[in-house]
């Protein structure tokens, strides 16, 4: 498993012939990406998309990809919440790109009402 994970780590945003689609399924990929019950390798992948925005700088792929951060800022913990939230400051250009901005906002915003004072810190910043 992790020979499969550094290949994953060596080729990524490195082949000429891949596309944008392509790279975004393997980030999403359940065993290495932000699906992998490792919150480790879910922090691999979430710090990997400002990279690909740089790369690849489409409305679609951009929505789409803030879509699944946001989810993942739902559901995960603190520390990929975090991670999020650094990838959202480091990509602070791309936002403007996000088609659904009404959707990301209400899976973002639906930590404020958690228990935990820090997700909700998260989620205000």
């Amino acid at each position: 498993m992790a020979m499969r994970a550094n290949i994953f780590n060596e080729n990524f945003l490195n082949e000429a012939d891949q596309d944008a689609n392509t790279v975004l399924i393997e980030l999403d990929k359940g065993s290495i990406g932000l699906r992998s019950a490792k919150i480790g390798e879910q922090c691999e992948a979430i710090i990997r998309f400002p990279k690909l925005f740089e790369k690849y700088p489409f409305p679609i792929l951009i929505n789409s990809s803030f879509l699944k951060l946001a989810e993942l800022f739902r559901i995960g913990s603190n520390l990929s919440r975090l991670w999020i939230l650094r990838v959202c400051q480091q990509s602070e250009k791309h936002l403007e790109k996000i088609v659904n901005v009404e959707e990301f906002v209400k899976r973002i915003f639906m930590v404020i009402h958690s228990n935990d004072p820090v997700a909700r810190a998260l989620t205000l910043r």
